[in-house]
């Protein structure tokens, strides 16, 4: 795999942190939620590269939302294409988050985070189950920096006090935020 200079000190930057704090685990599952973006596409291109390092098995999930029709089915696209080129098997998943938010009486934004939260437990669990992972199955997302602080600060606003100093984990539970 051919890496331009400027991405290859950024992967090797991601590397690291996922050494240090353990994210990636030899023989385990990774399902990458990869919405389509410019933070998921990286997320998803570090993803194909680490495996150089570690042995581990690499499934992308994309979630078509249902709000921004076209652009989500051309997101899907792009995703589906790139993981094709790369031999990175790919579970696209399809739900109505507007109807879902507005039967739940949540906004837009908490809906979707619901029901992405939903979708890739569930896709986790059903390919984590097809084989033994001795270092478990774990769900990569692209969250980073600027999302670190706009949780800290969400979180302040909350008066979650201390405990909302913390923002967004590396590792959560089942959850890796390599970025």
């Amino acid at each position: 795999m051919k890496i331009p200079a400027p991405a290859f000190r950024v992967f090797e930057k991601i590397s690291g942190t996922c050494e240090h704090q353990e994210l990636i685990l030899p023989q385990s599952l990774i399902v990458a939620g990869v919405s389509g973006g410019v933070d998921s596409m990286l997320l998803l291109s570090f993803l194909h590269y680490y495996r150089q390092k570690t042995t581990f098995d690499l499934l992308a999930c994309h979630l078509h939302h249902g709000i921004r029709k076209g652009e989500a089915d051309l997101d899907e696209a792009l995703v589906g294409a790139y993981c094709g080129q790369h031999s990175i098997p790919f579970v696209p998943m399809r739900e109505d988050i507007p109807a879902f938010a507005k039967a739940s009486g949540l906004g837009l934004e908490e809906a979707g985070r619901l029901v992405r939260s939903r979708v890739f437990d569930q896709v986790a669990a059903e390919y984590g189950e097809k084989k033994i992972y001795k270092g478990g199955c774990r769900i990569a997302l692209a969250h980073h920096l600027d999302d670190r602080a706009e949780s800290i600060l969400m979180h302040m606003g909350r008066g979650a006090g201390l405990r909302g100093l913390i923002g967004i984990r590396y590792l959560d539970g089942p959850l890796i935020r390599p970025l």
